[in-house]
């Protein structure tokens, strides 16, 4: 990241260099020119001036974000289940008056495992639930605030069905793990929304 010190060096090396031009080009341009010169390359040195300074004042916290949404699936991919298609998308987070509020994504896929739906849930509680012995008091670590919710909405159906759901302040993900009674797959929906 750039600091401000960084910024003061820049100016003040940029200036020095102005001040050199000046003095090289005295005795071959004309004073208009000249100063048309200077307003021209103070023009550019406040430009560059100000794109350092915004630089340096964006987060870092936004350079941490996975980049593609291959590494998003692979946060959360269940170990040995193929994935079937993948899609990302316009988060299209709008306020109560229409407008666009925040720049978000929305992301989705469908896993398939031969694992059974216990054997899915294992994985993921083992992911989500932190042990007591694991369990940090840092509000600084990525993880501060999240929320896990673990559904079973099995009962009286003829398929298991279970819902987990991921909170967090920058991101809600749902996986929705499914198998009917005849068929050999487990199925895993994924959906994370993502703002930034």
């Amino acid at each position: 990241m750039v600091t401000v010190a960084d910024v003061g060096d820049v100016c003040r090396y940029l200036t020095e260099s102005l001040n050199l031009h000046q003095l090289k080009c005295v005795s071959s341009i004309s004073a208009p020119t000249l100063i048309s010169k200077r307003k021209h390359f103070m023009h550019r040195f406040l430009t560059l001036t100000c794109f350092v300074l915004i630089s340096s004042l964006v987060p870092a916290t936004v350079y941490a974000k996975p980049a593609s949404l291959m590494q998003m699936i692979g946060q959360w991919q269940f170990p040995g289940s193929t994935l079937n298609g993948a899609e990302m998308a316009d988060g299209a987070t709008i306020g109560p008056d229409g407008n666009r509020t925040t720049q978000s994504l929305a992301c989705k896929t469908v896993m398939t495992t031969d694992a059974p739906v216990d054997e899915v849930l294992a994985h993921y509680r083992s992911m989500l639930v932190p042990r007591p012995s694991e369990v940090e008091t840092d509000a600084s670590t990525p993880e501060s605030g999240r929320s896990v919710v673990f559904s079973d909405d099995s009962a009286s159906r003829s398929f298991a069905m279970h819902t987990i759901l991921v909170n967090t302040a920058d991101s809600s993900t749902t996986l929705v793990i499914t198998r009917g009674k005849g068929e050999s797959k487990t199925h895993i929906g994924w959906k994370h929304y993502l703002r930034f």
